[in-house]
C-alpha cells in the first residue's frame, strides 16, 4: 500500500503542477436545455438546483495527497469524500460525518503503464470486501481511472514498448466497469476525460460508465483548449447512452503567488461554470479541485474567497439533500 499511496499522491501532484481547471462535465442521453428556475443565486452564491445531489472536493481523502484525509475539514459543507488508501476506514469515517464516498482504484487495478494488472480480479475482490465492511450504502460511486486515454498516451511516449493503445484501454475499462456492476449493481461508475480526449475525432465512452465528465486546463468558459465549455458538453452528449449523468469539478486552486485580483478573476469564470451546472438538470454533482494545495499552489482551504464561495454552494446542496 505504501507504493500505492505514493503514486496516488504523484498523480494528483501532476494535476497541481499543470494547474488544471477541472470542469468535469458529462451528460445523460437527452439534449435537455437549461432550466431557468434552477440557477445559481447571484446574491447568495448558492446553487438552487434540486438535481445537484452531491458536493465534495476531489482527492479530499486520498492517501498521498496532503494529509491524506480532510474529511473532518469539509464535512460541514460536503456530503461526498473522494477516497483512496484505507478504504474501509475512510468510507466509515465519511459515513459517520454524514458523507458518501467516491472510491479511486487506479493503483489497485492498473499497473504503472495503465494496463490491467494480472491479478486485478483478486484486487477488486479485496476492494469489494473492504466496501462491504464499511457498507455499500455509503458509496456514491467507483472511480477506476482518471483521464484514462490522456494518461496512457503520456506513458506511451515515456515507454513505447509498454504502450496501452486507445483500443486496449477501451477494452480494459469496459472489463473493469462490468466487474464493478456485477458485484454492486446500481452503484455508479465515474470517469473524467481530458479535454484533448474529448476533442479527438475517435473519442468514445467505454461501456459501463454512469457519470461522465471532462477536465479542461488554463482556459476560460468561452475558450478552453480552443473550444467553449458548451461545445464539450454537446460533444459528450453526442456519445452518451440513457441514464448517464453529468459531474462537474470547477477550479478551487491557485498558484501561491497569485494576486487577489487573479483569484477573483478565476472565481468569475467559475461562476459561468456554475451557471451552466446549476441550470442544467443533467448534472448530479459538484466536486471542486482542490481542498488543500501542494507544489507551490494553494487550495480552497487557504484561499478565503474561494473557500467562502464553495462553502455557500456546498451548504445549499447539503440543505436540499437533508430535506
Amino acid at each position: 500500500m505504501a507504493t500505492a499511496d505514493k503514486n496516488t499522491g504523484n498523480s494528483v501532484r501532476n494535476f497541481v503542477k499543470a494547474m488544471r481547471c477541472l470542469a468535469l462535465i458529462g451528460a445523460i442521453g437527452t439534449l435537455w436545455g437549461p432550466a431557468e428556475s434552477a440557477a445559481l443565486d447571484p446574491k447568495a452564491g448558492a446553487c438552487q438546483a434540486p438535481h445537484i445531489k452531491f458536493f465534495g472536493y476531489f482527492a479530499s481523502a486520498m492517501d498521498g495527497v496532503g494529509s491524506g484525509d480532510y474529511i473532518n475539514d469539509i464535512s460541514d459543507h460536503s456530503n461526498t469524500a473522494w477516497v483512496a488508501g484505507n478504504i474501509s476506514n475512510k468510507v466509515s469515517k465519511a459515513a459517520k460525518n454524514g458523507m458518501k464516498s467516491i472510491i479511486s482504484m487506479r493503483w489497485e487495478l492498473f499497473d504503472e503503464y495503465l494496463d490491467l494488472k494480472s491479478d486485478y480480479q483478486a484486487a477488486w475482490e479485496k476492494i469489494a470486501s473492504a466496501v462491504q465492511v464499511a457498507g455499500i450504502e455509503h458509496v456514491a460511486a467507483f472511480y477506476p481511472l482518471d483521464e484514462p486515454y490522456w494518461s496512457a498516451s503520456q506513458n506511451c511516449v515515456i515507454s513505447p514498448s509498454n504502450c496501452v493503445t486507445p483500443e486496449q484501454m477501451t477494452k480494459n475499462l469496459a472489463t473493469v466497469n462490468a466487474l464493478i456492476h456485477k458485484t454492486f449493481p446500481g452503484v455508479p461508475v465515474a470517469v473524467i476525460f481530458a479535454a484533448s480526449t474529448v476533442r479527438n475525432d475517435k473519442f468514445v465512452i467505454p461501456n459501463g460508465y454512469d457519470w461522465v465528465g471532462f477536465d479542461c486546463y488554463h482556459g476560460t468558459f468561452k475558450d478552453c483548449g480552443g473550444r467553449s465549455m458548451s461545445w464539450y458538453v454537446e460533444r459528450l452528449r453526442s456519445k452518451l447512452v440513457a441514464n448517464q449523468r453529468l459531474i462537474a469539478v470547477p477550479q478551487a486552486m491557485m498558484p501561491a503567488q497569485a494576486t487577489e485580483k487573479q483569484t477573483r478573476e478565476m472565481l468569475a469564470e467559475n461562476d459561468k461554470y456554475m451557471q451552466l451546472i446549476c441550470s442544467s438538470p443533467e448534472f448530479i454533482g459538484i466536486f471542486p479541485f482542490l481542498w488543500d494545495g501542494s507544489e507551490g499552489n494553494l487550495g480552497a482551504k487557504s484561499l478565503p474567497a474561494v473557500k467562502t464561495k464553495y462553502h455557500v454552494i456546498g451548504k445549499s446542496v447539503l440543505k436540499r439533500s437533508n430535506e
